[in-house]
């Protein structure tokens, strides 16, 4: 990289789980109202001046 060039790598890991909520209409024992979920997300930044 050159005296004005940046390079960024971030690697990031999401998980979120959830549980049903209880007491509510009787509905909503059957489906998933807030699903799982799980993402990797790579991101590779480039910068310069000119």
């Amino acid at each position: 990289m050159g005296h004005e060039e940046e390079l960024g790598l971030r690697l990031e890991h999401y998980t979120q789980t959830s549980q049903q909520p209880t007491g509510g209409p009787a509905y909503f024992d059957s489906v998933q109202v807030v699903p799982d979920l799980s993402a990797t997300m790579l991101m590779v930044t480039y910068s310069f001046n000119y």
